[in-house]
């Protein structure tokens, strides 16, 4: 009546290996060589350099937008007053720097490369064409608002 079997015994051969402890154990003997090891810290070393060069990158990057910032805020007025060489060129006794030097210095940050348009519209109301287009063509800032004003400028130097 019971109908329970009696137990079969496993052979070694039907045992199957488990993936997950096999593959802990390769990893452990290949972790255990010294070769290995050497090249982990290695690895590590190299990517806790690139990880403190992109730091200091982008913390760099960050101050310099701010100082054209505060630069670019200061030739504004030359440039809503239609003093457009003086805007270009800057005015030493101010100590304003002039957009072409804060386009020069600072043209990778978002403020060098806003600066860019300003520029490009001082040359077009100089009815200096081909430098209006040089900069508004150069534009390559994030700003889709920037952009679409670049490339109305660049509309307006071609129908000029």
């Amino acid at each position: 009546m019971s109908s329970l079997k009696a137990r079969k015994k496993i052979t070694h051969k039907e045992l199957k290996k488990d993936k997950l402890v096999t593959g802990y154990f390769e990893a452990r003997n290949w972790l255990d060589n010294d070769e290995n090891k050497k090249k982990i810290y290695i690895g590590v070393g190299v990517l806790i350099a690139l990880v403190v060069v992109g730091f200091l990158y982008f913390s760099n990057k960050s101050a310099k937008n701010e100082e054209a910032e505060v630069k670019l805020s200061a030739v504004i007025t030359l440039y809503e007053q239609g003093k457009y060489p003086e805007a270009i060129n800057g005015d030493p006794a101010a100590n304003i720097t002039g957009l072409a030097s804060i386009v020069d210095q600072y043209g990778s940050t978002e403020s060098g490369e806003t600066a860019k348009l300003y520029l490009g519209n001082c040359y077009f109301n100089m009815k200096d064409y081909d430098n209006a287009l040089k900069q508004f063509d150069n534009y390559g800032g994030d700003n889709d608002i920037i952009k679409s004003s670049c490339i109305s400028g660049m509309g307006a130097v071609y129908e000029a």
